[in-house]
């Protein structure tokens, strides 16, 4: 996805009566038509949806940084695109092993399509894979063995699918000139990030 501002992502979730204390009017409609990997996370989400609609695939969403504000955010983005709000679910919003017994049950039937959360909700342990087409990545997890949780959650004996697709989300930091007057990429969070797992 094109370069965006890790700000300007946090921006575009907030409701406007807060954006109006930092910006005027003119400059929210403006973050509107600015592109950001969340954005590009909704339309992919979506499509994908819409694709597998006769077989009912499965997604598993991933957020782990900002998921209190993101997750409202790509409810109301996916609900408004058409995805009806029952095939879509958050798994924070099952607090006993029954309701998780019970949502992990509907996922797997394809009845829920849509299954978002962070690596400690269904990360480890979670067995949802009969359906599951596309796991997608928002962001990269501190550890390397998260990293490989979150992949376990597809990759693994009773898939309908002999092929699966694992998406990342990265956007890349502004170029900048050093000192030598070379032209430098510059390191988002993103791609630090994932540096560091790649070190580790």
């Amino acid at each position: 996805p094109p370069t965006t501002s890790p700000s300007t992502c946090r921006l575009r979730c907030l409701p406007s009566s807060v954006l109006r204390q930092f910006l005027d009017d003119t400059e929210i409609a403006a973050l509107v038509n600015e592109h950001s990997k969340l954005e590009q996370f909704i339309e992919d989400t979506y499509q994908t949806w819409v694709e597998t609609q006769t077989e009912r695939c499965t997604q598993l969403l991933f957020v782990d940084i900002g998921h209190g504000f993101i997750h409202p955010y790509l409810k109301r983005r996916l609900i408004d695109r058409g995805i009806p709000e029952h095939e879509l679910a958050f798994a924070q919003d099952a607090n006993s092993d029954e309701q998780k017994a019970h949502l992990f049950r509907r996922v797997r039937q394809g009845d829920v399509r849509i299954l978002c959360g962070s690596t400690p909700t269904i990360g480890a342990g979670t067995q949802i894979p009969d359906r599951l087409k596309v796991l997608r990545h928002l962001d990269c997890p501190l550890r390397p063995t998260d990293r490989w949780q979150r992949d376990g959650r597809i990759l693994r004996p009773g898939n309908m699918h002999s092929e699966v697709e694992i998406v990342s989300y990265v956007t890349t930091g502004k170029p900048y000139q050093n000192e030598e007057n070379k032209q430098i990429q510059g390191l988002s969070p993103d791609s630090y990030l994932y540096e560091v797992n790649v070190r580790k």
